[in-house]
């Protein structure tokens, strides 16, 4: 990993204050496009369904999809909530947001469809939980015609690149720049910022052309299905989790690597002389969905 901000003498990084705002860079091509929507919220806590939206930023973005620079911006956006209800200490502390700066605020849904109606993908650094609490308050956007839904801390290999730690504000200092967290506008430009710069890695493009170009790959739910007890320790090692409600350990990989990744499943199975490989593929829309239910079937 190349330390962004570090003196010749290797003895000191200096970090230089993010203030905000979007950089807006002329095309290098004429090829294709996309319409991208950052987005950040804060909310009353981390139970979509049970806790409330208290405020939504969003940033559009055009995006070139191979350069991954952006080469137009729309303003940023933000808007402030009443949960309807007194906000939990230690959200104050996090946000700054007090029960007056929110009393009688609503977000305006005819805005929000405004600025997501021609969007391609909405990228958020944790979509899975950005957009089950924006789903929980739009309930269009899960609907067949809403944009698709992006990861910056999901669909990026930070930890392959060496950093440490992927939250946004570690995020940006590797980078050479730091912040006020925890409030959603200055976090959507905060992550624009990011996404455009590279990796310490040869002929690499923008982090923003390597989400776009990760977002056109298929990718697959693969399970070890009927697995005993004591392989827990191989699955749990090569990145499988545990559903508790299908009962067995799962993992997501990409097209390329489904048959490599079913090979290893037999081969496990045979080892401990039980289980065998399911597989269901991942649609786009519903990547990011933490209510998608995969529909196995035994490869």
């Amino acid at each position: 990993m190349r330390q962004h901000g570090l003196t010749r003498n290797g003895e000191l990084i200096v970090l230089q204050r993010f203030h905000g705002g979007v950089r807006v860079e002329p095309p290098v091509g004429d090829g294709p496009r996309n319409e991208v929507l950052v987005v950040d919220v804060e909310s009353t806590g981390l139970e979509p369904g049970r806790d409330r939206l208290i405020e939504l930023a969003a940033a559009r973005i055009t995006v070139e999809r191979e350069s991954g620079r952006v080469v137009a911006h729309a303003h940023t956006r933000s808007w402030l909530e009443d949960p309807g209800r007194p906000l939990p200490a230690e959200i104050v502390r996090l946000t700054g947001i007090s029960d007056a700066d929110l009393a009688g605020q609503r977000i305006p849904d005819d805005d929000v469809r405004a600025l997501v109606d021609g969007v391609e993908l909405i990228v958020a650094h944790n979509a899975r939980f950005d957009r089950a609490m924006c789903v929980a308050r739009f309930p269009w956007l899960e609907s067949d015609t809403a944009p698709a839904w992006g990861c910056s801390l999901d669909q990026i290999d930070w930890r392959g690149y060496g950093h440490r730690h992927a939250d946004l504000g570690s995020l940006g200092k590797d980078h050479g720049f730091f912040y006020d967290a925890h409030r959603a506008t200055i976090d959507v430009e905060a992550l624009i910022r990011l996404l455009g710069m590279r990796p310490d890695v040869k002929d690499a493009p923008p982090y923003l052309a390597e989400l776009l170009a990760d977002a056109a790959r298929d990718w697959y739910a693969v399970a070890a299905s009927g697995t005993p007890y004591d392989a827990r320790h191989d699955l749990r090692a090569r990145g499988y989790r545990w559903d508790p409600d299908a009962k067995q350990w799962h993992t997501r990989v990409a097209a390329e690597l489904l048959e490599v990744e079913l090979d290893w499943v037999r081969e496990l199975c045979a080892q401990y002389g039980s289980g065998r490989p399911v597989a269901a593929q991942i649609p786009f829309r519903a990547r990011f969905d933490a209510a998608f239910t995969p529909a196995w079937e035994p490869r």
